[in-house]
This record gives structure tokens, sequence and C-alpha cells, in this order.
């Protein structure tokens, strides 16, 4: 497995949700509690209420890219890691398999 497909890994398994294996509790709950803050912060006087719900979402998206962005930057040598050693343990079961069947 190479970087490239490392990432689509946990690409993929970010957009299913699948983010407790990359990040620790307390790092998910303090991107939460940055997400609601975004979310509860009061509109500017005179600004109207969509631009202020949309401005809100940008800065929501944005800090939520950059999160994802960071758990697979983060995460992509352990993935390749993690695959690689899988790898040598399939190759070990295949040799034990093929060698009780000799036997």
């Amino acid at each position: 497995m190479d970087r490239y497909q490392a990432e689509e890994v946990i690409e993929r398994n970010l957009r299913v949700g699948a983010v407790e294996e990359y990040v620790d509790g307390d790092t998910a709950l303090e991107m939460l509690g940055e997400i609601v803050k975004l979310f509860n912060t009061p509109a500017k006087i005179g600004v109207p209420l969509i631009e202020h719900l949309r401005q809100v979402n940008l800065k929501i998206s944005g800090r939520l890219s950059e999160f994802c962005d960071q758990i697979v930057s983060d995460n992509v040598d352990y993935v390749i890691e993690a695959d690689a050693e899988d790898r040598r343990h399939a190759r070990s079961d295949y040799r034990e398999l093929t060698t009780e069947r000799m036997h």
C-alpha cells in the first residue's frame, strides 16, 4: 500500500464516521466543542440571518476540512504499517497452511 492508497482508506473511513480508530476521545470532544461554539456564534448587528448562517456554515466546513486533513496526515504511516503487518501475517498463515497440507 502506498501513501495515496492509505489516504483513500482513511478518507473512506471518515466519510462513514469511523473517527475513533484515528482520533482519541479527548481530541474528538475538543473538535465537537469548537463546532458547537462556531454554530452558536451570534449574528452581527445588521447582518441578515441567511448571510450569518452562510458564514457559520463556511467556518464549520473549513474547520472540519482542516481537522480531516490533519487526521489523514497523522495516520497515513500507521495505516501503511498496519497493512504491511496484515500482509506478513497472511503470508505466514499461508506458509503454515501449505506446510500442514504437505505433511
